[in-house]
């Protein structure tokens, strides 16, 4: 990988988490001279187009214990097979497919064993689906400013025109107040996990964590929807090619779609303390 970067190789890497309706059970790795042997399949492994280009990073059960073992995979190398089985909306390019390691080996210094999960592990991977719903929304009400500045078509005719619209108005309002919301919350869960300590509540922490994500990702997909309202048919141009903030959004919404049942979580700590444990939210 040092070569990769002093050559300027061409390379990305591919998040490969996920075992969501993988029939084979979890991914284990295996200890054998000089490294570990990792077996599995992996349902989701976002951006792994091109196996040429991809080290994927890639989490397995060490066998005969409880540690967990993290793996970089050239996706390139034996016995990493690529189903090329995705085809969802907004990710068609960057083939989050199954990836499956027949007994893949992986030498010494290309992997670490952690005897627990990082308790931060879940705040840190909601703020950053936080993030990435939040950065297109502000850019998809950007977009929409501007093309209300340079539109001269009134909305209805009893306005001259849509500068003036009340409605129009309001609704940018109303948009940028709840991003700015959203924002503060993951500021906020961002200064926790970056303070955290021993004395640090996990729990409350954890609560944050899907308080923000939700908050972000709620507002982000009302956004994507609501500026077509805001800048109506003509918008939607492909010259404007504003249609893209909100197949974007409402693609990525859908990666980790338990807005729902964070709710749930978080009402029921602030109601009577419970808090669930993160292999309860998360499915991998």
């Amino acid at each position: 990988m040092a070569d990769d970067i002093a050559t300027g190789r061409r390379f990305r890497f591919v998040a490969s988490a996920s075992e969501t309706g993988v029939a084979t059970g979890p991914t284990t790795a295996r200890k054998v001279n000089g490294g570990v042997l990792v077996k599995g399949t992996k349902s989701f492994n976002s951006n792994s187009g091109s196996a040429a280009e991809g080290y994927a990073s890639v989490s397995a059960q060490l066998e005969g214990s409880t540690s967990l073992v993290t793996a970089l995979i050239p996706l390139d190398a034996l016995a990493v097979r690529l189903h090329g089985d995705w085809d969802v909306m907004g990710m068609r390019g960057t083939q989050s497919q199954r990836i499956t390691y027949d007994d893949v080996f992986v030498p010494d210094g290309w992997y670490t064993v952690q005897a627990t999960r990082d308790p931060l592990l879940f705040p840190v991977a909601q703020a950053g689906q936080a993030i990435i719903v939040l950065g297109p929304a502000y850019g998809a009400l950007d977009a929409a400013i501007d093309y209300v500045r340079a539109s001269t078509t009134p909305t209805v005719k009893i306005y001259d025109s849509i500068q003036t619209d009340p409605f129009v108005r309001r609704r940018i309002g109303e948009f940028r107040i709840k991003l700015d919301a959203a924002r503060a919350l993951l500021m906020e869960l961002v200064r926790a996990v970056e303070n955290a300590d021993d004395k640090t509540d996990i729990a409350q922490l954890m609560i944050d964590a899907l308080s923000a994500k939700t908050a972000a990702t709620s507002i982000a997909v009302e956004v994507a929807s609501g500026i077509v309202d805001l800048t109506g048919t003509r918008s939607a141009a492909a010259k404007y090619n504003i249609d893209r903030f909100w197949r974007n959004i409402r693609t990525f919404s859908q990666h980790d779609p338990k807005v729902d049942a964070a709710q749930y979580f978080v009402g029921g700590y602030h109601l009577a303390g419970e808090v669930p444990g993160m292999e309860v939210y998360v499915r991998v």
